[in-house]
């Protein structure tokens, strides 16, 4: 969760950094604030950066972190939340996830953070990691980490994980709600990344590449910290319709920016993952027509699926324990319903068409009111509750979600 003196470089300057005083590092010239253990690196911020310095400085964390609290990306369309929004983040410690976000003002986005985890897209990313990610990886970076719903993956798999996003709030909530123990750093992907070189075993981008206008340059920067995989998950394509509000490109030009990677269909992936079978890979001109396209390319030029798992599957269950019937599938009055609830006309004609795993048949509903009702834990049971657990009927969320 700490990061230690020397392990980042000031992306501006190359130099690296060491803690100066318990709030900031410094690379000898210039100082960057950290708060909550998440260093702040963001480019084109230096009047914010310098006001953010000066309210640690005088022992107000509070403020400090209000600033930061109220920093955008350059896609926001809403206002940010101002200080009344904010206090009961202060003030109440038992708020929810949920809970926070609407402090925080995220409005639609929201809906996406809170449901992601059976979404068609999340699934994806999920059968990614099952087939690419060697199974030596003991380090993963997440570029563009959002609010840390893979990065609790990779933790809960006993597989060290740093996540990396521009927006600061974002890694807040990974920090009290989803991955707390995660390594967290708020950056500018446009600019050179402040790890050294061969940092980690792997990267992991997914949903997010798409957004990046410097995508020759991130692709640099990727293979330049890597000594292993590269995952690319869910990148929007420029030659299919789809929902992309970012700077799409196409198939073919995604994957010129590697060096032969394998490609995928996203859509196949969900679909393999739901099916519990091993994805077909895809040659670019199959590609003209899906929405979005996954890539994985390897550092050492071993570009193939792993056929060995040596850690728990990204597809199952880690503690059937903690599973919780999908909250989309519950109505307000917490009775089950056969097919998901989704909380907005958008988010259904997004995810709605891809998402019949989550549709339950009655002998499904029963399954789950017995659940509710304390299910003894047989062999039989077992292999159920690994099946819904694999479509997303069943959830492992946070705690305070």
């Amino acid at each position: 969760m700490i990061w230690r003196d020397e392990e980042l470089t000031n992306p501006f300057s190359g130099k690296r950094f060491r803690r100066d005083s318990p709030h900031s590092v410094s690379d000898g010239e210039n100082r960057f604030p950290v708060v909550e253990e998440i260093p702040y690196l963001r480019a084109n911020r230096d009047e914010l950066r310098d006001k953010i310095l000066n309210r640690l400085e005088a022992g107000d964390e509070k403020a400090a972190l209000i600033l930061l609290l109220r920093d955008q990306d350059d896609w926001a369309r809403g206002e940010p939340p101002n200080e009344t929004d904010l206090q009961p983040l202060f003030e109440n410690q038992n708020l929810s996830l949920r809970e926070a976000m609407s402090c925080l003002r995220y409005g639609a986005v929201a809906d996406y953070f809170a449901h992601r985890w059976s979404d068609p897209t999340f699934v994806s990313g999920l059968a990614l990691l099952e087939y690419h990610l060697p199974p030596s990886a003991k380090t993963i970076c997440e570029l563009a980490c959002g609010i840390g719903h893979y990065l609790r993956e990779f933790q809960t798999r006993g597989i060290a994980a740093v996540g990396a996003d521009v927006v600061y709030s974002k890694l807040w909530l990974a920090r009290k709600f989803v991955a707390p123990n995660a390594r967290l750093v708020c950056l500018d992907a446009n600019y050179d990344f402040p790890f050294a070189d061969k940092s980690f075993d792997a990267w992991f981008c997914h949903d997010a590449f798409y957004f990046l206008p410097e995508k020759k340059r991130v692709a640099d920067e990727l293979k330049r910290t890597t000594r292993g995989a590269i995952l690319i998950g869910h990148a929007h394509n420029a030659e299919a319709e789809n929902f992309s509000s970012g700077v799409a490109i196409s198939a073919g030009e995604y994957a010129a920016l590697f060096d032969e990677p394998i490609l995928y269909d996203d859509a196949e992936l969900t679909g393999a993952a739901v099916e519990n079978r091993k994805p077909a890979a895809s040659k670019v001109n199959e590609l003209k027509t899906a929405a979005a396209i996954d890539l994985v390319c390897n550092a050492n030029g071993e570009n193939q699926m792993t056929e060995i798992f040596q850690r728990p599957s990204f597809l199952a269950p880690m503690s059937q324990e903690k599973l919780r019937i999908n909250p989309l599938l519950l109505d307000a009055n917490g009775e089950i319903q056969p097919s998901p609830i989704y909380p907005s006309k958008r988010y259904a004609s997004e995810y709605a068409p891809l998402s019949d795993y989550l549709k339950l048949s009655e002998a499904e509903q029963e399954i789950l009111k017995s659940i509710g009702r304390g299910i003894e834990n047989d062999l039989s049971n077992e292999k159920i509750l690994t099946d819904l657990a694999r479509r997303r009927i069943l959830l492992d969320l946070p705690e305070k979600w």
